[in-house]
């Protein structure tokens, strides 16, 4: 019978990935009446890499940033552009800025669909990334190791804004 590593084993039982996923691990068991060895090959271990890990903070907050305001960030109650100055850095790289003219406290969040989250930048690209590519949200729940149910309600709220965007873009057209 061969056996694995005997010198008389052809290559090709000799295990080695081959660029295919699998470890190449090779069973040769005797079936009754059997007169050749049964092969099956085992899946390799799976290796995790959180993408959120690899992905930076600053560059995705500077990045929803430039999507939440285009023409730049303003105060939320006077729309005042000029005389902002950091409140608060307790949430890198999240910034709570200090209006100079009416003194209110507020972040690039504010008065957007994404006020009130607790999600850092990574998580909230990946999000949105993931809507806009189809992605369901069980399978985007499970990648991003977060709540369903949360993330559905925050699904849902940014769909029913693209519709009423699209429904006063309609409406101004006709």
């Amino acid at each position: 019978m061969l056996r694995p590593g005997d010198s008389k084993t052809p290559w090709w039982l000799m295990g080695g990935t081959g660029g295919s996923g699998f470890t190449g691990l090779i069973r040769l068991s005797v079936i009754e009446g059997a007169t050749r060895p049964h092969l099956s090959v085992e899946p390799e271990p799976a290796m995790d890499f959180p993408i959120s890990d690899l992905m930076d903070q600053g560059a995705c907050y500077d990045k929803l940033v430039s999507w939440l305001h285009p023409d730049g960030l303003a105060c939320p109650r006077c729309g005042a552009r000029d005389g902002l100055v950091v409140h608060h850095r307790h949430r890198d790289p999240v910034i709570d800025y200090r209006c100079a003219g009416c003194r209110r406290v507020f972040n690039a969040f504010t008065g957007t669909l994404l006020q009130g989250t607790k999600r850092r930048p990574v998580e909230l690209v990946l999000i949105l990334r993931g809507f806009a590519q189809g992605v369901p949200t069980a399978q985007l729940a499970r990648e991003l190791g977060c709540d369903r149910k949360e993330l559905l309600q925050l699904r849902h709220r940014l769909q029913h804004a693209v519709y009423r965007f699209h429904q006063a873009a309609l409406a101004q057209s006709s």
